[in-house]
């Protein structure tokens, strides 16, 4: 992700007048706004829930004058070992984790949670969605209840936490008895 701030050459726009915020008149100045705007960045990411490990971010002079900040995201190291020793059992007890298949995870939480995952049908599809400003790819896990309904989650967002679509699909199920 970048975040640019553009040079303008219209005097009197808008533009213009955002370029003034945006440019200190001093280098001191400069580089105090700009460990502000990183700073900014930092702590809403971090806000987000992501680790410092997790957030490079640095910035750039870009063509025509512009400033941009480059925000790049890492996986976080795995952690060590507390004991040399713990290591080789450490290695035999964890496997090295393959992509996970969200509707087997979703079974699994499903069946922790005391419901039965045949109950449903469950199924994974991938859909790109235009707009006019772009495209983006919609990854959803499709529940079928019966009765003709349906509802369907996000796999990121379900991945992160199984628990909270298990929920979400109880509740629906409580609002189908109750209504």
């Amino acid at each position: 992700m970048a975040i640019t701030v553009n040079a303008a050459r219209g005097a009197g726009s808008p533009a213009a007048f955002l370029e003034t915020l945006a440019r200190p008149a001093s280098d001191s100045q400069s580089n105090a706004f700009q460990e502000q705007l990183l700073s900014a960045i930092r702590d809403s990411l971090a806000g987000a829930g992501l680790r410092p490990d997790q957030i490079r971010l640095s910035s750039a002079e870009g063509s025509g004058g512009a400033r941009q900040i480059i925000v790049s995201f890492t996986e976080p190291a795995a952690a060590a070992p507390s004991s040399p020793a713990a290591a080789p059992a450490a290695a035999a007890s964890s496997p090295e984790p393959g992509p996970a298949n969200p509707v087997e995870v979703l079974r699994s939480a499903l069946q922790a949670a005391g419901l039965d995952p045949d109950r449903f049908s469950l199924t994974e599809s991938r859909e790109v969605v235009g707009y006019p400003g772009g495209s983006y790819l919609n990854h959803v896990i499709t529940a079928e209840f019966g009765n003709g309904l349906r509802e369907s989650y996000g796999v990121e967002l379900m991945l992160r936490n199984p628990q909270v679509t298990v929920v979400e699909m109880q509740r629906l199920l409580a609002s189908q008895v109750s209504g």
